[in-house]
């Protein structure tokens, strides 16, 4: 009697390995993609701001780094929280009034 691979230990073993590296990929795309809008939100800004931003981290003594490395520092930073915000009046239970 042939069996189907799905059927099996191994199979169940393939996928959850499967499913480990895809939310280990994720992690670390999602953790590069805010490190490249952290770094281009931060050139755009500099555009304007750049100079009046950096004298102000100059005044307590860090210097040496450019907008973008700082956004994309801050981009790096914020790629590992996320946020948990609910929006308390669409979960409001009418029953719980």
């Amino acid at each position: 009697m042939k069996t189907n691979f799905s059927d099996s230990w191994a199979g169940g073993c393939i996928g959850c390995l499967t499913g480990i590296v895809m939310m280990i990929f994720w992690f670390f795309l999602t953790v590069i993609i805010t490190v490249l809008i952290g770094a281009v939100s931060a050139w755009i800004i500099g555009l304007f701001f750049g100079k009046t931003i950096l004298a102000i981290f100059a005044a307590i003594g860090i210097k040496g780094f450019t907008m973008w490395e700082l956004g994309a520092f801050l981009g790096f930073v914020a790629g590992f929280f996320r946020s948990n915000v609910t929006n308390q009046v669409f979960n409001k239970n009418p029953q719980n009034d």
